[in-house]
């Protein structure tokens, strides 16, 4: 059975770490599920009232009573005031290090990617978000086909997902690569599942450590310079004309998919990245704003996350169009009737221009953060229907294009 598309309503103006969160649910689903305008409460914080002291009792008015007098106080001895000392030291708190910086996710993607999303699970999983996340990957049809009944964690057994897609609308057009420990049980547990019959992706393992999901022609590029087994080849070397062949072009793709976590491996780095190209070909700002071209954002899982969002306009008139209309962006976010609790999510960014590429950033509170983890979830769709036909949990050997995906039966 399948289920009827309404058109996807976003936000024009949505903050940076909401809009990361809608374009990774959109890597996945084809509908939004919109919430109804939520109804405003007026929430009143008790206050303390401080007690009226009563004045001192004084004689009646005629009265000729005489009241005895406490004696004079003694005069105070006159004393020079003690020179003060320096005093202790006071620390200063150390200034909180600057958000991080963005990357162009493109290389580690197929050609056609326009959605690429880098999410470091190792630091997620020490964060205060990490049931927050576990739920929202959990809710996503991906998990379903690959995870589901395995009993694999996407944040406990899995370091690093780069997850890519040149079509937001259908899940099969969803690249996934996985940085994981060299443990046979995640390799046996991938190579047991059954993809659905609507879903022609297939499984390859490039190193112990390194496996993904792709579409045919993307497994078929993969089997064009690789042999069986953990096939990554060794890095091309340039042409000296510099054309490069269709073989080179996958060699270098791989090459840099070995090593896509690493850019974000600095200590204090992001805990998610971002990169959106051809932005105009999946949505278009409302309001008079201008779409960018293309944007990326990185973001860390701090208690209050720092981020840092790019935006690249057409020219620098609608770079400094944008940036002119910030506050009003901001004052429409606050009294959004949607954004229940989420209304001061804006007010700790700062936007730049720098030509044509506009930059916000600063630091999120946690706890917009967490409730926006729960919107992220509570939006998107329930699970796709034809599912019940062939679900992926039932067990079985994961179709490789006639060839079961070879298991790693080592250790570390």
């Amino acid at each position: 059975m399948r289920t009827r598309r309404r058109p996807l309503a976003i936000a024009g103006t949505a903050s940076a770490a909401l809009h990361a969160a809608t374009l990774l649910a959109m890597a996945w689903v084809p509908q939004i599920r919109w919430p109804e305008p939520p109804i405003a409460v007026e929430v009143r914080a008790p206050h303390r009232v401080t007690p009226k002291v009563a004045p001192p009792a004084a004689g009646l008015p005629g009265s000729e009573e005489t009241r005895p007098q406490p004696p004079a106080p003694r005069a105070a001895a006159t004393r020079k005031p003690a020179k003060k000392g320096p005093g202790p030291a006071v620390a200063k708190p150390a200034p909180l290090p600057p958000p991080p910086s963005t990357a162009d996710l493109r290389p580690f993607a197929p050609g056609d990617a326009k959605i690429v999303i880098l999410l470091r699970t190792d630091r997620l999983r020490k964060s205060p978000y990490k049931d927050s996340v576990q739920a929202l990957l959990e809710a996503l049809p991906d998990y379903r086909t690959l995870l589901a009944g395995t009993g694999l964690s996407p944040l406990d057994d899995f370091d690093a997902l780069l997850i890519a897609t040149a079509n937001p609308f259908d899940v099969t057009a969803t690249f996934l690569a996985a940085r994981h420990r060299a443990d046979p049980r995640i390799h046996k547990a991938l190579a047991q599942r059954i993809m659905p019959t609507w879903d022609p992706r297939t499984i390859r393992y490039l190193t112990p450590t390194l496996s993904v999901l792709t579409r045919p022609d993307g497994a078929g590029r993969i089997d064009a310079v690789a042999a069986p087994g953990y096939p990554l080849p060794a890095p091309p070397v340039p042409s000296p004309s510099g054309a490069d062949g269709g073989v080179d072009e996958t060699a270098r793709w791989l090459d840099d998919l070995a090593r896509f976590d690493r850019i974000a491996g600095e200590d204090g780095g992001p805990s998610m990245m971002v990169t959106v190209s051809d932005l105009a070909s999946l949505l278009h700002l409302q309001q008079g704003l201008p779409t960018p071209l293309d944007g990326s954002l990185a973001a860390t899982a701090d208690p209050n996350p720092a981020l840092r969002l790019r935006m690249t306009f057409t020219d620098e008139g609608e770079a400094t169009l944008f940036e002119a209309e910030w506050p009003a962006i901001v004052k429409r976010w606050r009294a959004s009737a949607l954004l229940l609790g989420l209304g001061g999510m804006l007010d700790g960014l700062t936007v730049k221009r720098e030509g044509v590429v506009l930059e916000v950033s600063g630091r999120i509170a946690g706890t917009q953060v967490a409730l926006a983890l729960s919107w992220a979830k509570a939006l998107l769709p329930r699970a796709r229907e034809a599912a019940a036909t062939d679900d992926p949990a039932d067990g079985g050997t994961l179709q490789t294009d006639g060839a079961k995906a070879p298991v790693d039966s080592g250790g570390g």
